[in-house]
This record gives C-alpha cells, sequence and structure tokens, in this order.
C-alpha cells in the first residue's frame, strides 16, 4: 500500500506543479485608464507591440461653442459665500474687497448672457493608443511661457492651457519639452500662497509681496492641475497639461488682467483649436465644476477635415 500511494504522489505532483505554473504565467489583469488622456501620465501602454504611428499637423479648424442646459447655478448665492469667506479674513479683507468686480464674484461659473459657459477646456487626442500627435518644430517654439497673477485675492486667469512637453518624432517614446512653464506671480500688496498639484508636481510656496514669480514646469497629465492659496482659501485655478497644442479653453471676453468681462459679447463660451489633423481622433471637454461634458471621460469620436470642423458641447450645473 506505501508503494502504491508513493506512485500516486509521483504522478500527481508534477501535474499539480505544471497547474500553479500555468496560473502564475497569466498573473493578474493590467488596468489601464480610462477617461480622457489628456496628455501621456497614466496612460495605457499601446497594446500592439510595434511603433508608434505619427499623425501630422493639418490644416483644419475645430470651432464651437458649450451652452448652459437647464437652469443657472445660484451665482448670487455663491458670490454672497465668497464675499464672506474674504470678511473672515480680518487682516487682509480691505484689500481683497478693493478689487475689481469680477475678482470678488464667484469664480467658478463665467455664463454670458448667450447662456455660453468660459473656462471649459476642449481638446483632441489620437483615436487610436497607437498613435501620437506628431508636433513640428514651429508649433513646439510657439509655446511661450503661461502667466497667472495675483493681484487681489483671486489667481487671474482663472483657468490656463500648458503645452510643456511632446513626443520626439525620432523616439516616440521620449518626451522632449517646449521649455514652457507656468510662471505664478504675486502683484500684490500682501502675501500669498500657491499650491500647485497635478501634472507630476507637487509645490507649495509662499510668495510674499516683490518676491520672485514662482516657476513651474509640468508633465503632460489626464488628470486637471489644481492652483490654491493656502493663506486664503477662497482661491482657486485650473490647469491642463498636454503633449501638443491642439487644447484650448472657451472664452470669456473682456479683459481679464482688468478684472472686467463682456457678457453680452455672442462669442462667449466659443472656441477654437487650429492646424488640427484630418482624420479620426476623440474630442473632449472640462469644466471644474460640470465635469467632462459630451459622452464624458471617454471622449467622443469625429472625424476632421483640413477644412472647418465644429462641434458644440451642453454644460449642466452641479
Amino acid at each position: 500500500m506505501r508503494r502504491l500511494h508513493l506512485g500516486v504522489l509521483a504522478s500527481v505532483v508534477p501535474a499539480l506543479l505544471l497547474s500553479l505554473a500555468l496560473v502564475g504565467c497569466g498573473g493578474k489583469e493590467e488596468k489601464g485608464t480610462t477617461g480622457g488622456t489628456s496628455g501621456e501620465t497614466g496612460k495605457k501602454p499601446s497594446t500592439s507591440g510595434g511603433a508608434m504611428k505619427p499623425i501630422e499637423p493639418g490644416k483644419g479648424t475645430l470651432t464651437g461653442k458649450v451652452v448652459l442646459d437647464g437652469p443657472k447655478p445660484d451665482l448670487k448665492m455663491l458670490t454672497e459665500e465668497l464675499v464672506k469667506a474674504i470678511n473672515g479674513k480680518a487682516d487682509d479683507k480691505n484689500y481683497c474687497l478693493s478689487s475689481p468686480d469680477d475678482q470678488k464674484t464667484e469664480q467658478e461659473w463665467r455664463i454670458g448672457d448667450n447662456n455660453g459657459v468660459g473656462n471649459v477646456f476642449v481638446w483632441i487626442e489620437p483615436a487610436s493608443r497607437d498613435e501620437y500627435f506628431k508636433v513640428g518644430d514651429a508649433q513646439a517654439k510657439a509655446a511661450k511661457d503661461v502667466v497667472m497673477d495675483q493681484p487681489f485675492c483671486a489667481f487671474v486667469p482663472h483657468c490656463v492651457v500648458l503645452f510643456p512637453k511632446y513626443r520626439d518624432p525620432k523616439n516616440p517614446k521620449k518626451m522632449l519639452e517646449t521649455g514652457q512653464k507656468l510662471v505664478v506671480k504675486n502683484d500684490a500688496k500682501i502675501s500669498h500662497n500657491t499650491k500647485v498639484e497635478g501634472g507630476n508636481v507637487a509645490e507649495n510656496k509662499t510668495l510674499p509681496p516683490g518676491a520672485q514669480p514662482m516657476q513651474v514646469t509640468f508633465d503632460p497629465s489626464k488628470d486637471p492641475i489644481t492652483i490654491r492659496c493656502n493663506i486664503h482659501p477662497w482661491m482657486s485655478a485650473y490647469a491642463r497639461a498636454f503633449s501638443h497644442p491642439y487644447a484650448t479653453l472657451t472664452l470669456i471676453p473682456g479683459d481679464p488682467k482688468a478684472g472686467k468681462s463682456d457678457p453680452k459679447d455672442p462669442k462667449y463660451g466659443t472656441y477654437e483649436i487650429k492646424n488640427v489633423p484630418a482624420g479620426k481622433v476623440k474630442v473632449y471637454a472640462w469644466h471644474a465644476k460640470a465635469g467632462y461634458l459630451g459622452k464624458g471621460a471617454g471622449g467622443e469620436e469625429i472625424t476632421l477635415t483640413d477644412g472647418a470642423n465644429t462641434k458644440d458641447f451642453t454644460a449642466k450645473a452641479k
């Protein structure tokens, strides 16, 4: 009986080991990211195993508008909450309240008389993970520093688009820098703190009056970048960093440096992206409060031409 048991065991153990090995080879399924890939960070690798296909710059233009669908947010209440927060900052409140009107009214929603929504990020991405937008030298050199100021107690502008890096056409797995930086200034007569998070960056710096501007370089990222002031907690701003120049913001017509906007301008809430490539791409739109618009974080596939292209969106107040 002992010999029989040992024989059975000898035949069972190799089969069991083989089964365990096969299970181990299968491993755990790698989970890629979903949603808008407004850059490279967190992007699921190509599954083809081959070289990435470049998408050449085009001659087309993508234009459109973002319109509020449904009731407006309670802008009066939001402004009252902002003023209440400013009044709670005894040391700085008089200076903060001496700002232009646009800097002491609610910051998140900018809506024109035409129901157009400003400060909506709109961008395109390749329709396939195996493709990338080839960036020409002229496009890369056009990426200048983006300046954000704090003249009183609000970030101006409230939203910015960044193009810090792009894929090397000779080696698409490598990223090249455009040289662009986000430059955060403090032209106020009081101190501000600038806390930047996102795009593989986490910086927190206090800028007293007259301090040298803060300069930050980002990686392209699928996530938004938040900019806040810990001294004045109501202050916030947003950025998105891309690996290509095909991104923009819907318009808030007026003079943002003077803290003025014109709600009667028919261009309120419109956008334009130039030199878009012809062919299939995915288009995305995102607002800091409304979130992803259109078909959501997965984007919407559209076919662009070398001529005029149009894509509109609607946003709902949350």
